[in-house]
């Protein structure tokens, strides 16, 4: 297993974000693009073994998530510079903050553009957005609130 490695800390712990050779243990996956990533917590890591062998270069695989901010985030927001989550563009057009990322793991993006509420839209990828909306069905249905069409 040749991977690249990247150390984050997220929601109070700390993650290993690893780009995998081997993906015969993965068997359904919402993105067939993003197979190679893996997201392991270090409170869950047991042993890490040495191997001889050629290291990936490019990083983890990832898909261009395209965003918008409206309100009080249009000035407060703060492009993320990180390896993991980096912003490809951030600008501000007539008053909406567009922002195009680079996201290896959806599930990080979703649970973080949560906290932003109607402030921030996830315009695409369709999978992506789709999956927020989702979430918020499921929020709702937990909620006993219903959706109007």
């Amino acid at each position: 297993m040749h991977s690249e490695i990247n150390c984050t800390s997220k929601e109070k712990g700390f993650y290993l974000n690893i780009w995998c050779d081997e993906t015969e243990d993965i068997k359904d996956t919402e993105y067939p693009e993003l197979i190679h990533n893996r997201c392991l917590s270090f409170s869950s890591i047991q042993n890490i073994l040495p191997i001889n062998g050629q290291w990936r270069d490019k990083g983890l695989d990832s898909l261009k998530v395209y965003l918008h901010f409206y309100k009080g985030m249009v000035k407060a927001y703060k492009p993320k510079p990180s390896s993991v989550n980096k912003d490809i563009s951030s600008e501000n057009v007539g008053g909406i903050r567009e922002v195009v990322r680079r996201v290896p793991n959806p599930f990080w993006l979703v649970r973080g553009v949560s906290r932003y509420g109607k402030d921030c839209v996830i315009l695409s990828p369709e999978k992506v957005r789709s999956q927020f909306r989702e979430n918020l069905k499921s929020l709702c249905q937990a909620y006993d609130l219903e959706i109007e069409n």
